[in-house]
């Protein structure tokens, strides 16, 4: 009779143990990029004045993935636009946007760097 479980050599469950060591590091350390994302993007609102109830402020203590951060950005430039001006702003996410290199898909990275036309007849008076 043939038994239902196939015996493993040591090397065998050795590299499978090391795959399974190297993926959770992978996982550890994805998690302590987003902790520190997380908190930057938090502390630049709460130090702008971003009261803790706005909506914005709410999505991103709520955020579980760093793509929810990613997407935030838009947001967070047009609230630090109304606190800090236009040129204030996009000094603040020029620091920000860095973080997310390594951790996402580079193909997000084109237009976050895309320099920018500034229009003023065109902006609401």
């Amino acid at each position: 009779m043939q038994s239902l479980y196939k015996k493993s050599s040591f090397t065998e469950s050795f590299w499978g143990w090391l795959k399974r060591e190297e993926a959770s590091s992978k996982f550890e350390d994805s998690q302590l990029q987003f902790l520190g994302v997380h908190s930057q993007l938090i502390d630049t609102l709460e130090q702008g004045g971003v009261p803790y109830e706005s909506e914005l402020m709410h999505r991103l203590v709520n955020a579980t993935e760093l793509q929810d951060l990613w997407y935030a950005r838009s947001e967070m430039m047009l609230v630090l636009c109304k606190l800090h001006g236009e040129a204030a702003a996009w000094r603040i996410m020029q620091d920000i946007t860095p973080m997310f290199e390594g951790i996402l898909s580079p193909s997000l990275f084109k237009r976050a760097y895309a320099p920018r036309k500034a229009t003023p007849e065109l902006w609401p008076h």
